[in-house]
């Protein structure tokens, strides 16, 4: 489990510092990204069958992407909701069209981030400074990592209070 969480750091390492200089040769492609986050949540319910994971979609989802990356995106942002809420309260992920925009939210049951913290959470090695955050293993490039791809693809990311409780992500993506 060391080495895989090693192998995942340099990973990311590598690829963040290769998004900062421009060097990372993307692939943009039609794909369907409702494919791409169906099959991510079908992965983390067989690595976590203890966990309750939902998605749901109401569009058809054409989206010129990187599948790569955008595949990371949706893996870090799931990884983070399994990794920080509550084992009972279920993840919660759904893929809608409005307008010329796909949107994918994922609800989970973690702490709300405070409203001072939603930019920096996005910095490259920031972690929150809560007692979960510190004794939850991490590196502070899984997010930054997200903002990253979400900017290559021209998209926008928001973080809303989830009601009762736990954060709303929301991505937006042109289509």
């Amino acid at each position: 489990q060391e080495t895989d969480r090693l192998e995942e750091l340099v990973d990311n390492i590598l690829l963040s510092t290769q998004l900062e200089s421009g060097e990372n040769t993307l692939r943009f492609q039609p794909l369907e990204l409702k494919e791409i986050v169906s099959n991510a949540a079908q992965r983390f319910q067989q690595l976590h069958p203890n966990r309750t994971i939902t998605f749901t979609s109401q569009c058809n989802s054409a989206l010129t992407g990187d599948e790569k990356l955008l595949n990371l995106l949706v893996s870090n942002l799931l990884g983070n909701s399994i990794k920080y809420s509550p084992i009972e309260i279920p993840i919660l992920l759904k893929l809608r069209k409005e307008d010329q925009t796909l949107e994918l939210t994922i609800k989970d049951g973690g702490h709300p981030i405070p409203e001072e913290e939603k930019e920096k959470i996005f910095s490259k090695f920031y972690r929150l400074g809560n007692e979960d955050t510190r004794k939850t293993k991490g590196t502070g490039l899984g997010l930054f990592l997200v903002k990253q791809i979400v900017d290559l693809h021209q998209g926008k990311i928001y973080i809303e209070p989830g009601k009762p409780e736990g954060n709303i992500w929301k991505l937006q993506f042109p289509i």
